[in-house]
């Protein structure tokens, strides 16, 4: 059996390592201002995507590890408060763990346009068709 103060120090430090690969994740997100971020041009955003990928896949692989350090970090906060009360750390947990779930569901979107642009969907229309739409590389 841990003492709480042994797992106070390891949610502390679970803690420090999810806010620094949430912070690293957000820097190369194009919604957070990174490299990524053209204003108000969706062609340009696109053609950004493209010719910045790993950076982009960073990002969101950034994004998805700090979910995964939320999750460690709700079962650790519950396994801490439950000698408090247990009805209301089984609320936080639960609640914590949605949170989680839509966070994560949200970051894997933003998967979304690097397939569209990327994947089999960019070989749909050929190269006249994809010049006319603003979601589209112009490459």
């Amino acid at each position: 059996m841990m003492s709480p103060q042994a797992r106070a120090r390891i949610t502390g430090v679970v803690y420090l390592l999810f806010f620094v690969t949430a912070v690293a994740g957000a820097a190369f997100m194009p919604v957070a201002g990174g490299p990524i971020r053209v204003a108000g041009d969706a062609a340009s955003i696109a053609n950004r995507i493209t010719s910045h990928q790993a950076t982009y896949e960073l990002g969101v692989g950034l994004g998805l590890i700090s979910t995964a350090l939320y999750v460690l970090l709700t079962g650790l906060f519950y396994a801490l408060f439950r000698p408090v009360s247990r009805t209301l750390s089984v609320l936080a947990a639960f609640s914590s763990l949605v949170g989680c779930a839509v966070g994560a569901v949200g970051t894997l979107t933003l998967l979304a346009p690097l397939e569209i642009l990327t994947g089999s969907y960019s070989r749909a229309f050929g190269p006249n068709s994809c010049r006319r739409s603003p979601f589209c590389s112009s490459t």
